[in-house]
C-alpha cells in the first residue's frame, strides 16, 4: 500500500481500536500533501498548530491555520473525524480513520487507503507531543491528527480537473491591469493555487526563447520536501522533453517505467529524484512555441484526467502574455528613459503640450532658460511667457496648423525670469488623430536674442548710412 504508516503507531500497547470509520470528504482534503502531515487541535477542536506540509496545503487552499472558520470544517462537516477526536479526548490512546478505497493496492488504478490517525496530546497543544510519538503522559489537552496520502482514482482525477477549470476565470482576472512589479508574485500565487487544485507535488512553468532554441525554467512551486528543478535552460538537461514540447506534443508519463527508449536521460532523472508520474503541456502562438506548464507526482503514480493538459496550456499561455506585456512595458520605459536622456543633453528647448498650452514635458534646457524646475512647469501653460504683443499672433499661427500642413516656424519675444525680454525661434508641430483632431503639440525652440540684437544693430547702422547719404 502506497501510504506512510510508521510501525511505532501500532507497536504501543492499548485497547483494541473500534471499527475503522470512513470520511471521504475530510480525508480527501487532508491527503493532498506529500508523506505525513500533522495538524494539532486543542480541546475545543480548534486548529492551533500545523507542520510545514500541512501549512502549505492550508495556505494554498486559502485557509489560515489560526482562522476560526477552519474549526467548523472539523466539527460540523466531518462527523467521523469529530467523533474520533472526541474519543481521543475521552481517553482512547489512538483512533484511526481510513479513506475511501476502490480496491487498488497502491497502483494508479484506484484510490488506496490513505488515512488519518488521531492521537492525544498533553500540556500546551501548541508545543505538546503526541502520546503515540513518545510524548509524556498526563491530562489530555488536545488532539494531533496525522494524515497519510492515498492514491487518487478516476473520480478524483476528474474532480481535480474540475477544480482546476473553476480556477481559470479567477486566475485570468488577477492579471487585468496588474502592475509590472506584481507579475512574478501573481504568477507564483497562481501556480500554488493550481498545485493545490490538482493535488500534485510540484508544478513547473517554463518559457521558450524567441527562436525556440532554449526552454528556460522560470518558476517552480513544490510542497515541502519535494525537490525542485533548477531555473536553467532545460534543453541540454532534458533533450527528449525539449524535442516533444517544442513540437507541441504533450509529455504524459504515468509510470516511470513507461518512458520510451529515447528518453533514457529523463527516465534516469525521474528515478533519481523519486518522480513517479508527470504531465507537461506546451502552448504556442501561430506555430511559435511560447511556454510549458506541468505537474509532477512523487508520492504515487497518477492517471491524469484527459483535458488536464488543455487547462495547463491555457494558463501557461496567459502567463506568457503577461510576461510579454511586462517586457514590452519595460522596453518602452527604457526607450523613454533613453529618449529623455538624449533630449536633456540638447541645447535646444523641447516642449510637448496639450491644446491650450498646458505642458506635458519639458527638457532641462527649457527649464534652465526660464529658471523654473521642470516638474513645476508640467501642467501649466506657456502662453503667459510669450510677450503680450506677440501672443495673439502665435495663437493664430498654431490654430492654422492642419494634417496637411502640421508644422510651422516663427520668431517671437518672451519674458525672462528677471523681467527682461528675449527672442526665441520655435518650430511647432501638431499631432493629429485619425479623425483630424489635435492630440498634442511638440515644439522645438532655440535662443536667438543675440542674433536679433545683432540684426537690430545692423538695421540701425544701415539706417544711419542711408541718412548720411
Amino acid at each position: 500500500m502506497d501510504t506512510f504508516a510508521p510501525s511505532s503507531f501500532e507497536a504501543r500497547p492499548g485497547p483494541e481500536p473500534r471499527p475503522r470509520h470512513r470520511d471521504p470528504g475530510v480525508l480527501d482534503w487532508l491527503s493532498r500533501a506529500p508523506f505525513v502531515r500533522l495538524l494539532v487541535l486543542d480541546a475545543e477542536l480548534r486548529p492551533v498548530w500545523t507542520c510545514d506540509a500541512m501549512r502549505s496545503l492550508l495556505e494554498g487552499a486559502g485557509k489560515g491555520v489560526d482562522d476560526a472558520s477552519l474549526a467548523p470544517h472539523f466539527r460540523g462537516e466531518a462527523p467521523a473525524l469529530r467523533e474520533a477526536c472526541r474519543r481521543v479526548l475521552d481517553g482512547e490512546p489512538r483512533v484511526r480513520l481510513e479513506g475511501r478505497s476502490s480496491g487498488g493496492s497502491g497502483s494508479a488504478g484506484g484510490a488506496t487507503g490513505g488515512g488519518v490517525l488521531c492521537l492525544p496530546l498533553s500540556g500546551d497543544p501548541r508545543s505538546g507531543t503526541p502520546h503515540g510519538l513518545g510524548g509524556p503522559s498526563g491530562p489530555v489537552t488536545g488532539v494531533s491528527i496525522l494524515a497519510t496520502p492515498r492514491v487518487p482514482d478516476e473520480a478524483d482525477e476528474l474532480r481535480a480537473l474540475r477544480q482546476l477549470k473553476d480556477l481559470v476565470p479567477d486566475i485570468l482576472a488577477t492579471f487585468i491591469n496588474l502592475a509590472p512589479e506584481s507579475v512574478d508574485a501573481a504568477i507564483e500565487a497562481s501556480l500554488r493555487r493550481m498545485l493545490v487544485a490538482v493535488g500534485a507535488d510540484r508544478i513547473t512553468y517554463g518559457q521558450f526563447s524567441e527562436d525556440a532554441t532554449r526552454l528556460d525554467v522560470i518558476r517552480n512551486v513544490a510542497l515541502p520536501g519535494v525537490p525542485t528543478i533548477p531555473l536553467v535552460d532545460a534543453r541540454p538537461h532534458f533533450p527528449w522533453f525539449y524535442d516533444e514540447l517544442v513540437h507541441g506534443r504533450t509529455v504524459r508519463i504515468e509510470d516511470v517505467d513507461a518512458y520510451p527508449p529515447e528518453a533514457a536521460v529523463e527516465q534516469a532523472y525521474s528515478r533519481k529524484s523519486g518522480a513517479r508520474s508527470l504531465l507537461i503541456a506546451s502552448a504556442s502562438n501561430d506555430g511559435r512555441p511560447l511556454c510549458v506548464a506541468g505537474v509532477t507526482m512523487f508520492r504515487h503514480r497518477r492517471r491524469w484526467a484527459p483535458g488536464l493538459e488543455a487547462v495547463f496550456r491555457q494558463l501557461g499561455e496567459a502567463f506568457s502574455n503577461v510576461i510579454a506585456r511586462r517586457r514590452a512595458r519595460r522596453a518602452l520605459v527604457d526607450t523613454e528613459t533613453r529618449y529623455r536622456n538624449v533630449v536633456n543633453t540638447l541645447d535646444e528647448f523641447i516642449v510637448r503640450w496639450k491644446p491650450g498650452g498646458v505642458r506635458t514635458f519639458v527638457n532641462d534646457a527649457y527649464a534652465r532658460e526660464f529658471g523654473v524646475p521642470a516638474e513645476e512647469l508640467i501642467g501649466t501653460s506657456f502662453f503667459p511667457l510669450i510677450h503680450e504683443e506677440d501672443r495673439d499672433r502665435v495663437k493664430k499661427r498654431i490654430a492654422s496648423l492642419t494634417p496637411e500642413s502640421p508644422s510651422s516656424t516663427e520668431e517671437h519675444r518672451v519674458r525672462r525670469p528677471d523681467g527682461s525680454v528675449g527672442w526665441q525661434e520655435w518650430t511647432d508641430r501638431a499631432i493629429f488623430d485619425a479623425s483630424g483632431q489635435v492630440l498634442e503639440y511638440q515644439s522645438v525652440g532655440r535662443e536667438i536674442t543675440e542674433r536679433k540684437e545683432a540684426e537690430l544693430e545692423l538695421r540701425h547702422a544701415h539706417a544711419e548710412i542711408v541718412h548720411l547719404q
